[in-house]
């Protein structure tokens, strides 16, 4: 009786972890936020997480210099800060 109950319990716990699995992972491991760019009107949008607080003026900056660009929104980050 014991076998059975284990190899159940085996069961569903294998279940768990495999179909659980992919909602854990984007629960606790996400993954990297990639900085993005929009542009519309000549208005730019600059999104997304930078590995350095110092690249943030810096793209802002670089940016701001492009031709056509009449205005920068930088909604960029550090990890750890939104």
């Amino acid at each position: 009786m014991n076998d059975s109950k284990n190899m159940i319990l085996a069961i569903v716990l294998s279940a768990l972890v495999l179909l659980g699995w992919s909602w854990a992972a984007n629960k606790f491991l996400p993954t990297a936020n990639p900085p993005s760019t929009k542009i519309e009107n000549g208005k730019v949008v600059l999104r997304g997480e930078v590995d350095q607080p110092e690249l943030i003026k810096d793209l802002e900056q670089r940016t701001k210099k492009v031709q056509g660009v009449q205005e920068v929104e930088n909604l960029l980050h550090v990890p750890g800060a939104s």
